[in-house]
């Protein structure tokens, strides 16, 4: 099943506040009863700690026999009274975009907790089991594995920004293959959600899934063909002639980029 085509189950949520923290929880899940009994957050024994550091960090969390993955969010309590007052706050934007793109049939982690309380925000996924990246299946299986994955990512991203949604860093670390070669979309930190995504930011999306397999090791001809899918496989911004230009330029420049920063190779997509 591909990222695109997963619409997953109809999924109702409740709101409650315990232990100060303002919540809303997915209702069948194991983890609302340590939430209501505000036992949160939970014993430093349960956490597993993947990335981060004191300030923002992500993980994964163990509650009643299921594994769940959590992103955690800290600031003072003044700033983030202040942002989430204009509707600024990570946590609270991760949740609204993964609850939009699995309306829209766009497989991402689904969203199973929202957590704020003071400077302190927590959002709260299900775990994909045995994940491993699209970027790391690259290396293991090489170029012919990765252009069968990344035409079923293609698909998913068309219908990602059909719907209206960026993700702002398509590199192939954030495209992830489950166990059962379930196709999902993570890490939605610069994701934001449009009537219609600006053209421009789109062919800097693509751009970035690009330059990842390129510098994979992926054929060119792989990239243009994989342009002419996604141009076939969109609604709204299909024919892409006028995109073309913008997602070269970007290519360059993300490109140049990674070649200083991280000694990555160059890469080139000609414009048409």
């Amino acid at each position: 099943m591909t990222a695109g085509e997963q619409t997953g189950e109809r999924r109702h949520y409740t709101a409650f506040s315990a232990a100060g923290w303002s919540i809303t929880c997915l209702q069948n899940t194991p983890l609302i009863t340590p939430l209501k009994q505000g036992a949160w957050p939970p014993p430093a024994a349960c956490l597993v700690h993947l990335k981060g550091d004191l300030k923002n960090s992500s993980g994964l969390v163990h509650q009643g026999g299921r594994t769940y993955f959590f992103k955690r969010f800290r600031q003072s309590a003044c700033i983030a009274a202040a942002k989430r007052l204009f509707g600024v706050d990570r946590a609270r934007s991760n949740w609204l975009v993964a609850r939009h793109l699995l309306n829209a049939g766009v497989a991402t982690p689904a969203p199973v907790a929202l957590l704020l309380k003071g400077g302190e925000s927590w959002f709260i996924s299900e775990a994909i089991p045995e994940p491993i990246t699209l970027a790391k299946l690259a290396r293991q299986k090489g170029p012919a594995a990765a252009e069968h994955y990344a035409r079923g990512f293609v698909r998913a991203i068309a219908r990602m920004h059909d719907s209206g949604t960026l993700h702002g860093d398509l590199k192939w670390g954030n495209l992830l293959v489950g166990h059962d070669d379930r196709l999902f979309i993570v890490d939605l930190d610069s994701a934001s959600v449009h009537r219609k995504a600006p053209a421009p930011r789109v062919a800097r999306d693509l751009a970035r899934f690009f330059v990842a397999g390129l510098e994979e090791g992926l054929s060119r001809r792989w990239a243009e063909e994989t342009f002419e899918h996604y141009s076939r496989l969109s609604a709204r911004y299909r024919p892409l002639p006028a995109l073309s230009p913008d997602v070269s330029r970007h290519v360059d420049t993300i490109s140049k980029l990674h070649h200083a920063r991280y000694g990555r190779p160059l890469v080139h997509l000609p414009r048409r």
